[in-house]
């Protein structure tokens, strides 16, 4: 089952359509649901969400939401992503719409890449912070180290990622291959 979380109703009701019209099972879940994954009465091992949004908030409580479920992510964003970072659940909002069955497909297929084994157990730490909301000032009060230190690494972060710009976005999609690797874990 494909979870389309989006706040773009547009997209979500045509994202279920294709989804749907290419064989998949579809469950558009509203924007403002909060996410309870064990309340639903399914295993979602097997699921994914399909996240659309430029909601930091909802991107947040989806992500880890997803990772506690072990539920794998495909994330809209917009502008042009780099076609490699679509195998790893990165897509660009305006995808076409007869490859966007094809690339979901070729993505539940595939197995995690390990992005995150080239980052340091302290640029970990770090992008970790961030996720949860935490500022530079407070990251580098609680480990102890400069901010200039934090931004040292966020942006070698960035750069392994791929990534050219610091932002949310960035913390977000860094969530993301966060959340693929707890999956690979488990599997």
């Amino acid at each position: 089952m494909i979870h389309i979380i989006s706040d773009d109703d547009y997209f979500a009701l045509g994202a279920e359509s294709l989804l749907t019209q290419a064989g998949y099972q579809v469950n558009i879940l509203g924007a403002q649901l909060l996410l309870n994954f064990d309340q639903l009465g399914y295993s979602p091992q097997d699921d994914a969400i399909l996240l659309s949004s430029d909601n930091r908030i909802l991107t947040r409580n989806t992500l880890l939401h997803a990772m506690a479920a072990d539920m794998r992510v495909i994330q809209t964003v917009d502008g042009n992503i780099s076609s490699d970072k679509w195998a790893d659940g990165i897509l660009p909002k305006k995808t076409a719409r007869h490859e966007l069955p094809r690339i979901i497909r070729y993505i539940l297929q595939r197995k995690v890449k390990d992005w995150l084994l080239d980052l340091t157990l302290r640029e970990m730490e770090i992008m970790d912070q961030l996720l949860k909301g935490k500022s530079n000032h407070i990251i580098s009060k609680e480990m102890r180290i400069s901010e200039k230190t934090v931004s040292n690494h966020k942006m070698k972060v960035l750069k392994k990622l791929g990534l050219t710009g610091l932002n949310s976005r960035a913390i977000l999609i860094y969530g993301s291959y966060h959340n693929f690797l707890q999956q690979r874990k488990y599997h």
